[in-house]
């Protein structure tokens, strides 16, 4: 599950009996900024629910950070950090540092962040390729790593296999386009049959 962490130190437990893991969007530590970026939110209840998240054994957790030019491009060797604070003989805490998708009106925030996975890649003592999306995952004297560079991506879309529920209870098969099949109020055969069509959707968002 995908969240902000807002909430995480208090639900912690319970998703940890529902045998979920969880991403956590954390794209700075800097207070300010990240009320900035967010327009609202605390950045010490996310830190606090990553911690409780930890503790619980509800891990790996994934720290996703997504890149963005003049804001944070230089804070990725900051969040690394954090995330290894909470690991020991055991891997607990991952830093995933997302390439922005460049959408309308946010050009501007693009970063490639090709330069960053080299100068980690350079110094890992160990890579393993992830199922998901065939991604490396770096393992550094720094801390654990991956990168996410989900436009113009074959390999990414090949791989891909995620489905996600937007706000309002619709199914989307791929985040990159506007395909969507209506599951709100849906139950049993009906949830079944709008799951198998959204499947049956699915198509690589870049063909090139």
């Amino acid at each position: 599950m995908t969240t902000n962490g807002i909430l995480l130190e208090k639900y912690a437990d319970e998703l940890k009996e529902c045998g979920l893991r969880v991403n956590v969007s954390l794209d700075t530590l800097n207070a300010e900024k990240y009320r900035w970026i967010t327009k609202v939110g605390d950045v010490e209840k996310v830190v606090g629910g990553i911690e409780r998240a930890c503790e619980v054994g509800l891990t790996p957790v994934k720290v996703n950070m997504v890149v963005m030019k003049g804001v944070n491009e230089n804070e990725v060797e900051e969040l690394l950090n954090f995330t290894n604070s909470f690991n020991d003989s055991r891997v607990k805490a991952i830093l995933q540092v997302i390439e922005l998708v460049p959408f309308p009106g946010f050009e501007k925030y693009f970063f490639d962040i090709s330069a960053i996975e080299e100068e980690y890649a350079k110094i890992s003592t160990q890579r393993r390729i992830r199922a998901m999306h065939r991604r490396i995952q770096y393992f550094t004297p720094k801390g654990v790593i991956e990168f996410v560079k989900p436009m113009d991506n074959t390999a990414f879309c090949m791989h891909c296999n995620r489905m996600r529920v937007t706000s309002d209870g619709k199914l989307k098969p791929c985040l990159l386009k506007d395909d969507t099949v209506t599951i709100d109020g849906n139950h049993g055969e009906e949830l079944k049959k709008a799951i198998i069509e959204t499947v049956r959707k699915r198509e690589p968002y870049f063909k090139g």
